[in-house]
Order: C-alpha cells, then sequence, then structure tokens
C-alpha cells in the first residue's frame, strides 16, 4: 500500500513538475506584471520566478527527475518481488510509455494551453516544491556555476518590445514618456538632424561684439565657428560664455563637437552629450563629411512629444541688440 501511494506520488510529481515547466516558460511577462500592479495575491510569486527564471527551471527539471527515478525503482522493486524474471523489462518498458504520455506529453499541452489562467495558482506549490527540495537545488545551482560561471542578471522583460507592449496599456502621462524613451533606441541620428546651413556661424578670429551680436539673435545655444577662410568647420562656440572671452575668438574659445554615425541611435547620442557636456554633435555621412548636426533640445522635444528636428519652427528673436559705445543694449 505504501509502495503504491510513492509510486502515485512519483507519478503526480512528475507531471506537476513537467507542466509547470511549460507554463512559466511560456507565461506572459506582461499580463504577470499587470496582475501584479492590479494587486494580485499570488502573482508576487509568479513574477519573482520569471524575473529569476532559474529558481523555477531548476526545482521543476530536479523535480520531474526525482519523480521519474522513483517511479522507476518502484516499478523494478515490485517486478523482482513477483519472481518473474521477463516481468521487469515489460514494466519498465510500460512505464516509460505511461511516463512519456501522462507525465511528459498531457501536462505540458495542457498548461501551454491555459498558463497564463493557472501560472499564479502553480506559483504557491512550486514555492513549497523548492522548499522541500531545497538541499538538493543549492547543490546543483553550485555545480552549475562552477561549469558555466556566474548567473546573469535577474530581468523581468526580456526586450524592448515586451516593455513596449506593457507601456501601451496603460494611459498614464509617467508611461507614455517611458515608451518615447525607450523609443530612443530605435531612433537615429539622421533622422531628427538638422542640415548645416540652418545654423548661424561665425568663424575664428572674429571681434566679440560680432559673436555677441548673432548669440543674441539665434535661435539655437551656440554658433559654429569656421575656419579664416570661411568654408572649413573648426567646432562651436557656446552662446552663455561667448560674453567672457577675448575680445577675438581663438583657438581656446572653441570647442569641438561629438561625432556620430547617421545610424547611431538617440539613446547613445545623449549618453555622449551628456558626458561631454555639449549642447549638439555632428552627424557624419557616408561620404565622411558632416551631413548636419543633432541637438539635445531637438531630443528632448521629442521626448515631450513635440515635432523636433526640422519639424521645429524657428523662434523668433525676442529682442535686438545695438552697440553704443562698445556696449551691448537689448532693443
Amino acid at each position: 500500500m505504501i509502495g503504491l501511494l510513492l509510486f502515485l506520488l512519483a507519478i503526480g510529481l512528475s507531471a506537476f513538475s513537467s507542466g509547470t515547466e511549460t507554463a512559466f516558460s511560456t507565461a506572459s511577462r506582461i499580463r504577470a506584471y499587470s496582475r501584479l500592479r492590479e494587486g494580485g495575491r499570488r502573482a508576487s510569486l509568479t513574477v519573482g520566478f520569471l524575473e529569476h527564471p532559474s529558481r523555477f527551471l531548476t526545482t521543476t527539471l530536479i523535480g520531474t527527475n526525482v519523480g521519474v527515478v522513483l517511479a522507476s525503482a518502484l516499478t523494478e522493486e515490485y517486478a523482482r518481488g513477483s519472481g518473474y524474471a521477463w516481468l521487469s523489462p515489460v514494466l519498465v518498458t510500460a512505464l516509460a510509455f505511461f511516463l512519456l504520455v501522462f507525465s511528459e506529453m498531457f501536462p505540458k499541452h495542457l498548461l501551454l494551453l491555459s498558463r497564463d489562467r493557472v501560472v499564479d495558482g502553480l506559483s504557491v506549490p512550486l514555492m513549497v516544491l523548492r522548499v522541500l527540495l531545497l538541499p538538493v537545488i543549492i547543490l546543483t545551482e553550485a555545480i552549475c556555476s562552477l561549469i558555466v560561471g556566474r548567473k546573469s542578471t535577474p530581468r523581468l522583460f526580456e526586450s524592448k518590445s515586451e516593455i513596449l507592449g506593457l507601456l501601451s496599456g496603460t494611459s498614464e502621462e509617467a508611461g507614455r514618456l517611458a515608451e518615447r524613451v525607450l523609443r530612443l533606441d530605435s531612433e537615429t541620428a539622421d533622422s531628427i538632424m538638422r542640415p548645416l546651413d540652418r545654423f548661424p556661424s561665425t568663424t575664428a578670429g572674429a571681434p566679440r561684439k560680432s559673436i555677441m551680436s548673432k548669440s543674441m539673435e539665434s535661435e539655437f545655444p551656440f554658433l559654429l565657428v569656421r575656419d579664416r577662410d570661411g568654408v572649413t568647420l573648426r567646432g562651436f562656440v557656446d552662446n552663455r560664455t561667448a560674453a567672457g572671452s577675448a575680445e577675438t575668438l581663438e583657438d581656446e574659445g572653441i570647442q569641438g563637437f561629438p561625432y556620430f554615425d547617421g545610424s547611431s541611435d538617440l539613446m547613445t547620442v545623449v549618453s555622449d552629450l551628456s558626458r561631454t557636456g555639449a549642447p549638439a554633435g555632428m552627424v557624419i555621412g557616408s561620404d565622411g563629411q558632416p551631413a548636419g548636426i543633432v541637438i539635445l533640445d531637438d531630443i528632448v522635444d521629442l521626448l515631450l512629444g513635440k515635432s523636433g528636428g526640422e519639424g521645429v519652427k524657428p523662434s523668433e528673436p525676442m529682442h535686438s541688440v545695438a552697440w553704443p559705445e562698445g556696449k551691448a543694449v537689448l532693443l
């Protein structure tokens, strides 16, 4: 009687572990996280397993193998006790077929079809099983770590598309902003850059008065600086520091642009601009020559849902500048 109960327990353990592995492997992370945000009592366990896949994979794989080995051992013991030598291979073969159908194929197919409905309910017995098998799990994970190296950083979502799918289901402004931030990874520099002729420029050696006048009238926070020939691009001068510069614009007052390929994603552009403190970056075309300039303000406008880039209408200067007695005066 005890042997029969152990046999049924082994079959149940194998079937549960096999089906649960399929359910958690195919369950929607987005739906699980949505249930957690809605206050689902068991969703926190589900999200924990999905965020650390090794937890449910190790538990279910050990559970499946323990069940199969225990059922096989009990079957072999029963066959030997019967006194019939031919019974052992027959029962073991029948058991292998039985386990394949009822402990593998059937639970896997059943829970695959209902994975998102049952995964929260499976999380509690899965956690109980993990606690019961904890010594074996710890030993197994330690051996695996020695073989394959350190564990990867846990994460609930495996791709940007999964996160966008979650954010698209919310109407909060924070969700829409987060979605636009994620989309910076797919937008490229050449899609938002402005052509060079749109920017006011000055030349190396230009007097401070001329630079200040152009700065005050410009819609941009900087002026392009060209060489004395008026053609070769040297860099830029920041409007905020132009007032404190020398009487003429020399090399020490000219700052260089960060350079980007046209295919550079805007996330990389923002990162490099923030690191260098530059208000804009130079976009290099396929011919290796400057093709345009990407401005940090345009990327911010894109984040805020404005048009950005070429869609931004140039603002009219608020003031004109006069220079009585060599001093700038706003009119």
